[in-house]
């Protein structure tokens, strides 16, 4: 009985490893822009799915290796649940915050939900309430100039149409930033 134990705890371990080295290939091919224009978006899909269940799994675990042996109404037990809450509601935000979009738009609805979750949860993810994550300034000018050629119906670069342009967002949201600028013709307008 003991080495069919033994075996498994093998087999487990290896199991573990192999995703983990997955998911650090993951992680990696996932946060190199470089590789994004030449492998299919499964590969992505793949990754995201790889990258959130490795959080997934590393909350669960923390929970289980944290509370194993405490008893429930503990003093000890209650001062490891609080814990176990906050690196989870750290790792939602850092997981929200890597994979933007509707990660980031679920993560506020979470962060809602104050009245249910420990505020352990709620209050990490609320900052994606109101600092989303930004777009890097070379993805929103590419953005801006073909959307204008798109509109004039020429190529445009954006000092054809405006006469300054902040590079830094006003304000950023899950799926959206805003930007200040001023037209040629002197008028100022926000937008994103």
């Amino acid at each position: 009985m003991g080495q069919y134990i033994m075996k498994i705890g093998r087999s487990l371990a290896l199991f573990a490893g192999s995703c983990a080295a997955a998911d650090c290939a993951a992680v990696f091919v996932y946060n190199d822009g470089r590789f994004r224009d030449f492998l299919p978006n499964p590969v992505f899909a793949a990754a995201r799915s790889s990258i959130t269940l490795a959080t997934a799994l590393a909350i669960a675990f923390d929970y289980k290796l944290s509370l194993r042996g405490l008893s429930k109404g503990s003093k000890d037990y209650k001062e490891k649940k609080v814990e176990c809450h906050s690196r989870a509601g750290k790792r939602l935000l850092d997981l929200c915050l890597l994979h933007g979009g509707a990660f980031v738009k679920v993560g506020q609805q979470v962060a809602s939900y104050h009245y249910v979750l420990p505020k352990e949860y709620t209050v990490p993810l609320a900052t994606l309430q109101d600092n989303g994550p930004t777009e890097e300034w070379d993805n929103v000018r590419d953005t801006i100039q073909s959307e204008l050629s798109q509109l004039r119906g020429v190529p445009t670069k954006i000092g054809d149409v405006y006469s300054s342009f902040e590079k830094s967002p006003f304000a950023s949201a899950s799926l959206a930033q805003v930007h200040e600028a001023v037209l040629m013709s002197g008028t100022r307008v926000r937008g994103g």
